[in-house]
């Protein structure tokens, strides 16, 4: 199914909910977040992935039980061991980001390496982000010019991607 918008598929692997207790049973000591940990590990098992692997995590919740159930989702997920990546820190920070700098593990620029930069420019249009975005290099073979040719074509072409 596609999204508002984008022409990503949207794939649910796996769900699993909470377990059912009594009032004052042997759940009482557990936060909401916290039994949704349960849930959200037994559904990634469930669905043979990695928790790095998960882009978005869903949770449905009636009413705010704990002090901790602010932004469910996302805490469930973090305590089931989905990373915060990099497309999360953007959304989460955006109103304090003036400039983005991109750079890759390799030394290199965004385009000569492992690290994907179609969804770190996906979230920087989600925001509307309309400023700077400078790329870091260590390693300048095959030279200057070639790498920020490179990269400049990858990141556009990330960018390009991210606004269909």
């Amino acid at each position: 199914m596609a999204t508002q918008g984008h022409g990503r598929d949207v794939v649910f692997l796996s769900g699993k909910r909470t377990g059912f207790g009594t009032f004052g049973g042997s759940l009482k000591d557990l936060s909401a977040i916290e039994l949704g940990a349960v849930s959200a590990r037994a559904a990634i098992e469930a669905a043979g992935i990695e928790p790095d692997q998960v882009d978005h995590t869903f949770v449905g919740n009636a009413i705010q039980t704990s002090a901790d159930a602010h932004y469910m989702a996302r805490h469930v997920a973090l305590k089931a061991g989905v990373p915060e990546g990099r497309p999360a820190l953007i959304r989460k920070y955006a109103p304090y980001l003036r400039h983005y700098h991109a750079n890759d593990p390799n030394l290199h620029g965004p385009g000569w390496g492992e690290v994907p930069f179609e969804p770190i420019f996906e979230a920087l249009q989600d925001i509307g982000f309309d400023r700077y975005v400078s790329v870091e290099v260590f390693n300048f073979e095959p030279g200057p010019v070639a790498i920020a040719g490179r990269s400049f074509e990858y990141m556009q072409a990330c960018l390009e991607r991210a606004k269909t």
